[in-house]
């Protein structure tokens, strides 16, 4: 099993799911010799349910993961919080589940963008899916400020591509491999794309399949997979960066809905 556990459906959280723009996400992670992704919206997306609404119209859902042909497309959602700075999480588990989580999590804003990290973590205990520290140095340079009970929460934290691109492989590996050490988790690869340039950027390999979200979840936390970055990743993320800021902003001038262009 190859996977990348951070994929978004949308080109931007503003802009409403484009099917065609999903299609081609599937058919470069196929190029790049995935054969599964973890399909992620931030909570804060626009109609954040319309990418599986169309899903479920059309392909079958086996508990924790769509088929599309073969192709498995898990289901999970990216949310921000709040301790000394931005906290972004992602949780992949069954679709309800992430629902759930998704409404308990909006619920308890109270007029607040952000919840704070311990109320996101007092919804549940998050025994039925995969929570990974996404991105945890885009926004600071340590994580001084971020208390042990958060780590104790999370099954891993993440090698981001788009991390990458910017800050260099080296300096993103042993910033992690440091917050690895001190806190026994895991190193997972996330490759944080919104366009479909950006897809297979990043890979965890698994030596076998997983058949739920449980056994995931202890396969990760056993470490058993490697992750792989590409030997394009650069290539990739620049020219997805581009091409995403082009048609956005493109869509925004024509008040579009759909990346038509």
């Amino acid at each position: 099993m190859i996977i990348d556990f951070h994929v978004h459906g949308k080109l931007s959280s503003s802009l409403k799911f484009y099917e065609k723009d999903f299609y081609e996400k599937i058919e470069e992670a196929k190029r790049s010799g995935l054969n599964a992704f973890a399909l992620l919206e931030h909570s804060h997306a626009v109609n954040f349910l319309d990418g599986h609404e169309y899903l479920k119209n059309n392909y079958k859902y086996n508990d924790f993961f769509y088929d599309i042909d073969g192709f498995k497309i898990l289901t999970g959602i990216e949310i921000t919080t709040m301790t000394n700075g931005k906290v972004d999480i992602v949780i992949i588990g069954e679709l309800d589940t992430i629902i759930e989580i998704k409404d308990r999590a909006e619920a308890l804003k109270n007029g607040r963008k952000y919840i704070e990290t311990h109320e996101l973590f007092g919804l549940s205990d998050f025994s039925d899916v995969v929570m990974i520290f996404a991105h945890p140095f885009r926004v600071r340079d340590d994580l001084k400020g971020i208390a042990q009970i958060v780590f104790d929460k999370l099954d891993a934290v993440e090698l981001n591509a788009t991390d990458i691109f910017k800050k260099g492989e080296r300096e993103s590996r042993d910033a992690l491999n440091k917050v690895s050490l001190a806190t026994g988790l895991p190193i997972t690869g996330g490759g944080d794309a919104h366009h479909s340039m950006q897809v297979g950027s990043i890979k965890n390999i698994f030596k076998t399949d997983f058949n739920s979200i449980k056994e995931l979840k202890e396969m990760i936390r056993a470490r058993s997979f490697t992750v792989e970055i590409a030997d394009d990743l650069q290539v990739k993320a620049r020219a997805a960066s581009k091409i995403k800021r082009v048609i956005v902003d493109y869509m925004k001038i024509h008040n579009m809905d759909y990346p038509e262009v």
